[in-house]
């Protein structure tokens, strides 16, 4: 069971064995990525100008590597999933 605590300027829930920040999402793998600053630094540019964050960047990106490689859309794998 999960349970939700106030906290002053954040929110918390309790799991039963830890706090975690944000509430867990069962359908989203969290991964980190390891970029040369000079990289991140022009991700992050880009985003700005693109009016868009960083992870909508990465998000392209991965969708195009996977279609190089005969992968469905990232919209039709999230579909192949549910059904």
């Amino acid at each position: 069971m999960l349970y939700f605590v106030p906290a002053s300027d954040c929110q918390y829930w309790y799991d039963g064995g830890q706090f975690l920040r944000h509430r867990p999402r069962p359908d989203v793998v969290h991964s980190s990525l390891y970029l040369p600053e000079h990289v991140y630094e022009a991700l992050r540019e880009a985003a700005f100008k693109g009016g868009c964050k960083i992870h909508d960047l990465v998000m392209q990106g991965i969708e195009m590597a996977l279609k190089k490689r005969g992968y469905p859309s990232i919209d039709n794998l999230k579909v192949r999933r549910k059904g």
